[in-house]
């Protein structure tokens, strides 16, 4: 537990563009939508996001503790800052313009790597997004 909040403590900083690195915790997925590179008819995501709409994303030391394909054990926390280029594994077509439609801004966006399959990118420290099958999920974090 102790490397845990030394974890915590050590992403709360402050980087080179003003944005602040966000710290992990527990988040709840609060919205969808279709993804910006996904095709309007896709059909991939089904019946997903009612499903996942209101569950807990909670990164913890030894696992993200999440509903399925989100949730993995052993995690391997990084905080990587991505350029518009690199959101959602580089599928973005008009990077720029399509992450600031979807809420981010500057050229640098902090980016949980979990070594896990899911990357969560953060549009402010409270908020981030990560994309799954054609879709783009919001999650929010909890109050404490």
């Amino acid at each position: 537990m102790r490397a845990f909040l030394a974890l915590a403590a050590a992403l709360f900083v402050t980087s080179a563009s003003a944005q602040t690195k966000p710290t992990v915790g527990d988040f709840a997925i609060t919205s969808s939508q279709l993804a910006p590179w996904a095709d309007p008819k896709s059909r991939l995501a089904g019946d997903e996001p009612k499903k996942l709409q209101g569950q807990t994303v909670a990164f913890q030391p030894k696992a993200v503790a999440a509903p399925a394909p989100l949730g993995c054990k052993g995690p391997r926390y990084k905080f990587v800052a991505y350029e518009p280029e690199g959101l959602f594994q580089g599928t973005l077509k008009e990077p720029k313009k399509q992450a600031a439609a979807l809420g981010f801004a500057g050229d640098k966006i902090w980016t949980l790597e979990t070594g896990c399959e899911i990357d969560f990118h953060f549009v402010d420290p409270d908020r981030a997004m990560f994309g799954l099958n054609d879709m783009v999920y919001t999650i929010t974090r909890k109050p404490k």
